[in-house]
C-alpha cells in the first residue's frame, strides 16, 4: 500500500463536471481494453471526435488549475504485473541477449493507481486478486480523506465496469464531505489519461528484465510504485 496519509442520497450517475457528460455509457468488453492501449488507432476509430475534443479541452484547464493549487487531479485506472516481464526491444552486446526463464512459476499483482497531476506520486493500492469495485472505491476513500484539503478533487477515470454503480451514499459523502467529484472519460479515449503513460513506463522501462518469483512479485511491484516520483519520473509536457 502507498504510504500516502489515509483518510443526501444521490441517485443516477455520480456527479460529473457537465462538460463531460459522454452521452450513453458504452463500456468495451474486458478483451477490448488491451486492445485499445496496444492500438491507439483502434480507439480512434471508435471514439466520438466532438465528445473526445470537448474533453481534451476540458482537461487542460483542470492541469493548468491543477498546477496552480486551484485544484486537486487524479486520474485512476487499474493495471497488473506478472512473475515474467512483458516481451519489449531492447539493446545487448552480440551474443548476449537478453533471456528471461519464460517456463518460471506464472503469479500476478494487480494494482489500482490514481495519478497525482500536481505531484507526479502514483497513490496505489496492491491485489492478488482481479481489482474489483469496492477497491476502486476504497482507493478513492483514501484520496478523499487525505489531510491536504483543496477546494475541489476531481477524480478522472474510465468507463470499465468497476468504475460504475459505486453507492450513491458514498457519492454523497464524497462531493458533501470532501468535495470530491469523479469525472468519466469519453468512451475509447485512453489517450486522456496520461496513467496510461506511467503503467507503459514501468512495464517496459523501468521494470528489469528478469523473472521474479512469486515471493519477489510483490515486493518488486511495490517498490517500482513506490518509487514513481522519486526515484522514477515523467514529463507530460
Amino acid at each position: 500500500m502507498h504510504p500516502a496519509p489515509n483518510r443526501t442520497a444521490v441517485t443516477g450517475h455520480p456527479p460529473r463536471c457537465p462538460a463531460f457528460q459522454p452521452g450513453p455509457l458504452v463500456s468495451p468488453p474486458q478483451k477490448a481494453w488491451a486492445d485499445l492501449q496496444a492500438d491507439p488507432a483502434c480507439a480512434e476509430k471508435k471514439r466520438c471526435p466532438d465528445q473526445f475534443k470537448v474533453a481534451q479541452t476540458n482537461l487542460k484547464r483542470c492541469q493548468d488549475a491543477a498546477r496552480e493549487g486551484k485544484l486537486s487531479l487524479f486520474y485512476l485506472d487499474e493495471s497488473g504485473f506478472s512473475t515474467v516481464p512483458n516481451v519489449q526491444r531492447a539493446w545487448s552486446p552480440k551474443g548476449q541477449p537478453h533471456v528471461a526463464d519464460a517456463a518460471a512459476p506464472r503469479a500476478r499483482v494487480n494494482v489500482v493507481g490514481a495519478l497525482d497531476w500536481a505531484t507526479g506520486t502514483v497513490w496505489h493500492d496492491l491485489h492478488g486478486k482481479s481489482v474489483k469495485r469496492d477497491a476502486v472505491v476504497a482507493l478513492i476513500d483514501r484520496i478523499a480523506q487525505r489531510e491536504e484539503r483543496m477546494p475541489l478533487t476531481l477524480v478522472v477515470l474510465d468507463n470499465a465496469r468497476t468504475h460504475h454503480h459505486i453507492d450513491p451514499a458514498k457519492l454523497d459523502e464524497w462531493l458533501v464531505e470532501h468535495r470530491l467529484v469523479l469525472m468519466y472519460l469519453p468512451p475509447y479515449s485512453p489517450e486522456l489519461n496520461p496513467i496510461e503513460i506511467v503503467w507503459k513506463h514501468v512495464k517496459y522501462h523501468w521494470r528489469r528484465f528478469v523473472t521474479w518469483s512469486k515471493e519477489e512479485l510483490l515486493v518488486e511491484v511495490q517498490n517500482l510504485m513506490a518509487g514513481i516520483g522519486s526515484n522514477f519520473k515523467i514529463s507530460f509536457s
